[in-house]
């Protein structure tokens, strides 16, 4: 089986008017990758929605990742650098409240040639 990174790939054609030339280039990048990050937990222990886990689908192309939660007033309440590694609603061993939270996904993907880093950020909503 083959295994293909994703890979952009664009062909830009420029035409200058009144001239007799054209210059084509080929412009390449990286593909970003699709990510589900869901905006509302449940750490309850009822075996559904039990911890904050976004789900991505960037496969070996993946090559760096650190997931952060913050609480609302900015406190780092967790992070980890494994994207199998969800969040249990918990900070040093402690449940914390069921408010909204600010999460934090910087990732690198690479197809072989070239690397990109990106951030995503946004809200969970932690339901107690």
């Amino acid at each position: 089986m083959n295994k293909f990174s994703p890979l952009l790939c664009a062909m830009v054609v420029a035409v200058v008017l009144f001239s007799s030339f054209t210059h084509t280039a080929t412009v390449t990048g990286v593909e970003a990758c699709k990510w589900f990050v869901p905006n509302v937990f449940s750490p309850n222990d009822d075996g559904v929605n039990d911890t904050f886990l976004p789900y991505n689908d960037c496969g070996d192309a993946l090559l760096n990742y650190e997931l952060k939660i913050f609480s609302r007033w900015g406190r780092l309440v967790f992070e980890t650098s494994s994207p199998d590694q969800g969040w249990n609603g918990k900070a040093k061993g402690k449940d914390l409240p069921a408010e909204t939270y600010v999460y934090s996904i910087r990732y690198t993907i690479s197809d072989d040639i070239e690397k990109e880093t990106e951030v995503l950020s946004g809200d969970v909503a932690l339901i107690r």
